[in-house]
């Protein structure tokens, strides 16, 4: 018996150990673009069916303010014409003074009252050389499901965002703490079944 609870410690710690030396992403942020404006949601949407109705339209969105790589080109004022929002097919497609923006997924999360709405993107223009993470998101204007007869249209803040990932680097404090206190609870729990 205590031999098979002597290899069950080491198999667990070896496990707890590989999680602790696993690297996490480190993310620098390369620029934003932040815009006002309305979005409409479409009370036809159907989440079972999301190819047959768009979620909803983004009005136009006035440009608040632009950060990092698109500041030189993009400015307060500036104007992202409005579009179908689908979340298959159909995705959107933005222009916006020289920059294209490809959206290739979107992802809706939470609740109806106030669901995050995210789209993942291809950035291509004005001398900039990809292979970056680049998305959109906003939250929609929040509903009630059980009373959704009606389009809904209410302000929202879009944003899109550019990181460059840097490469993968070690955690050093809060794995290396999650380690020691998992090695204590083996510890632990192996003395409290041997005694």
């Amino acid at each position: 018996m205590a031999a098979g609870l002597n290899v069950k410690f080491k198999v667990i710690a070896i496990t707890i150990l590989a999680f602790a030396t696993t690297a996490s992403a480190n993310l620098i942020p390369l620029g934003s673009v932040t815009f006002t404006g309305d979005f409409t949601l479409n009370h036809l949407y159907d989440f079972n069916h999301p190819a047959s109705e768009p979620f909803g339209w983004l009005n136009d969105q006035t440009v608040t303010q632009a950060s990092g790589i698109f500041s030189a080109h993009i400015h307060a004022g500036d104007l992202l014409g409005g579009e179908a929002l689908w979340t298959v097919n159909n995705l959107p497609l933005f222009m916006l003074d020289g920059f294209t923006l490809t959206t290739t997924s979107v992802g809706i999360f939470g609740p109806d009252s106030g669901r995050f709405v995210q789209g993942i993107v291809e950035l291509s223009g004005n001398g900039y050389p990809g292979g970056d993470s680049v998305s959109w998101q906003f939250t929609a204007p929040p509903y009630d499901i059980n009373h959704f007869e009606h389009d809904i249209t209410g302000p929202i803040t879009l944003m899109f965002l550019v990181f460059h990932e840097t490469g993968h680097v070690p955690d050093s404090d809060g794995t290396l703490m999650l380690l020691g206190m998992g090695v204590a609870a083996v510890v632990g729990l192996r003395c409290f079944r041997t005694s």
